[in-house]
């Protein structure tokens, strides 16, 4: 079974002000059919990462909500998590919630003879995204060239 597009832009337009005011914001949102019931799973985040109490009381504002709008006629299941210190780093949205972090990155081709680059998020733009190594060189790195990149988290711990 899939699910009509109108009800899934719906339930979008409900959980952004909903982890806003829980000070996160949506990372990725999917709904689907499982052991037949409908199942929305929700991955929020913020700034400095998000706690499990704060992803409850998500789960629990959005449910009042879900359930009073009657999206579902039958059992479902609601999740919210967080996509976690290892998610992939796609666009200035994601490097923008990485900035000041380490990160790894694969690209598509090279950059001063380099196909992959690790170091500190300094600046992201609507193009590409300012990392500077740990010698202190700084690249500038097109998002259409990054064919991989995630935070480097033995650099975090």
């Amino acid at each position: 079974m899939t699910f009509d597009n109108r009800i899934i832009d719906s339930i979008k337009g409900l959980t952004g002000p909903v982890a806003e005011q829980a000070g996160a914001k949506i990372y990725d949102i999917s709904l689907k059919r499982v052991n037949g019931r409908s199942a929305l799973t929700v991955l929020v985040d913020k700034q400095g990462g998000i706690s499990l109490d704060e992803c409850a009381l998500i789960n629990k504002r959005l449910s009042d909500i879900i359930e009073n709008a009657g999206f579902f006629s039958g059992p479902y299941v609601i999740e919210v998590s967080s996509p976690g210190l290892d998610r992939l780093l796609k666009n200035r949205r994601d490097f923008n919630w990485a900035f000041g972090a380490s990160v790894d990155i694969w690209l598509t081709g090279n950059i001063n003879d380099r196909n992959f680059i690790s170091g500190i998020v300094k600046n992201c733009r609507e193009n590409d995204v300012e990392i500077e190594d740990r010698h202190g060189s700084c690249f500038m790195i097109p998002y259409d060239m990054i064919n991989k990149a995630k935070r480097n988290i033995q650099a975090c711990t």
